[in-house]
């Protein structure tokens, strides 16, 4: 709900872009004498150019088609022009670069040769040479099962937030048997299903929870157009959760929306991850009470007691003073929201 930078507390620190350059550098090691070893990405690329001068590559992956097959040998060279730049830039791209890279992707190759999609249930499936790439190139699954994976996710400091889509859920990182055990996922933005050439960059690997990403997200389309990345933008600055008019009379949080505060309007992050729904149906018990404290004790502002209140508040309610630290604490956004409806003068002084 806040940038994933700001809760890392990273924004103007080095450390994040060390640990992108080490990303690249762990999936394209070389050799003292600068060749890249052969379970290196640009290996990879460069052996499967190889191959796709056969008959089988030519019948499995390109069906036969001349012209299939020109795609994607100009592809393994658009990965491997400039000493594999384009390779670095997968990886290492920040997520406002994106659509420029699926663009020249998309100049080379046909989305149908990554991808078919059901026109009835909207399934999509990769074609074989999409499962190729994904399988044989960008290998997410060998690096999500890695103790690379886990020791850069900790050395950002990745441990004991909540997830950055929902703020409901915590997500961390745990030492168990004097090993990481990583408690989250890493949602493809991006999905890899229709962009296997993004599955390893750093930037489209969100940390977030499993109902997010699995139960809920899944393969959806997601875009920087049209969602909101937690690397480029802030949930908190684009929405605020509301109550009626009349919660400021009965003092209960009824009737929750998640408002668009048109900084983006087309935006459909909280629809397609099912915001509403699921703050509606959870338990509201904590936020009624942090409604009734303030109600009980706002006179407390007239009095000259502002600190007495803001102890109740920040304390005993657990409300951030500080946006920075929405994700240290589930409903923050939330609990923070409703008590800007209360305290329309900002006596707490929230950021």
């Amino acid at each position: 709900m806040i940038k994933i930078q700001t809760a890392l507390g990273l924004e103007s620190n080095d450390i994040l872009q060390k640990s992108i350059e080490a990303l690249h550098a762990n999936f394209n090691k070389k050799t003292r004498k600068g060749d890249f070893y052969k379970n290196s990405i640009t290996k990879r690329i460069e052996l499967l150019k190889i191959s796709s001068e056969s008959t089988e590559y030519k019948t499995k992956y390109a069906n036969n088609c001349r012209l299939t097959l020109e795609r994607q040998k100009a592809f393994y060279d658009y990965l491997l022009d400039s000493n594999s730049l384009k390779t670095k830039e997968l990886i290492t791209s920040h997520p406002s670069e994106f659509k420029n890279i699926i663009n020249e992707v998309l100049h080379i190759l046909k989305p149908t040769d990554l991808y078919i999609s059901d026109s009835d249930t909207k399934a999509v499936c990769q074609t074989k040479f999409g499962g190729l790439l994904s399988n044989s190139i960008f290998k997410y699954k060998t690096y999500r099962s890695s103790k690379f994976c886990i020791n850069l996710y900790q050395n950002i400091g990745l441990k004991n937030l909540t997830c950055p889509y929902c703020n409901l859920e915590t997500i961390s990182i745990i030492q168990t048997n004097d090993k990481g055990k990583m408690l989250l996922s890493l949602d493809h933005f991006y999905p890899k299903s229709l962009y296997p050439y993004l599955a390893l960059s750093f930037y489209n690997l969100i940390p977030s929870c499993h109902n997010c990403n699995s139960n809920i997200k899944q393969d959806k389309n997601f875009t920087i157009e049209t969602h909101i990345n937690p690397y480029l933008e802030s949930f908190n600055d684009l929405y605020k959760f509301k109550l009626p008019k009349i919660s400021l009379i009965t003092l209960k949080a009824d009737n929750l929306t998640i408002e668009n505060l048109n900084f983006k309007p087309t935006d459909r992050t909280p629809s397609d991850l099912e915001l509403t729904g699921r703050y509606e149906s959870i338990d509201l018990d904590d936020v009624n009470r942090l409604i009734k404290t303030f109600s009980d004790y706002q006179h407390y502002i007239a009095d000259g007691k502002i600190e007495e209140l803001k102890r109740f508040i920040f304390d005993m309610h657990g409300v951030k003073k500080n946006k920075k630290d929405i994700l240290k604490s589930p409903m923050s956004k939330l609990l923070r929201d409703v008590i800007k409806l209360f305290d329309v003068h900002n006596s707490l002084n929230l950021d």
